[in-house]
């Protein structure tokens, strides 16, 4: 099974937030036609894979939380 640890998405995330937010703070009116294009797939592919990867975190989080919980029951 090709499982990441809790540890390695949140590396994922923050490298694919970093990577957001300099995206972000680009001028976008000084980008020509195409590079606008770009801009906006390369934005939207961004916040896809930061959003897959706090999904990915919070399963983690609460499938931690379940097992602990039915530990101590």
């Amino acid at each position: 099974m090709n499982q990441l640890s809790k540890q390695q998405c949140e590396l994922r995330l923050s490298s694919y937030k970093a990577q957001l937010e300099k995206l972000l703070d680009l001028n976008v009116e000084q980008l020509g036609h195409f590079n606008v294009k770009k801009y906006t797939l390369n934005r939207k592919y961004l916040e896809g894979k930061i959003e897959y990867y706090q999904s990915k975190i919070d399963t983690i989080k609460a499938s931690t939380i379940k097992v602990h919980h039915s530990e101590t029951v």
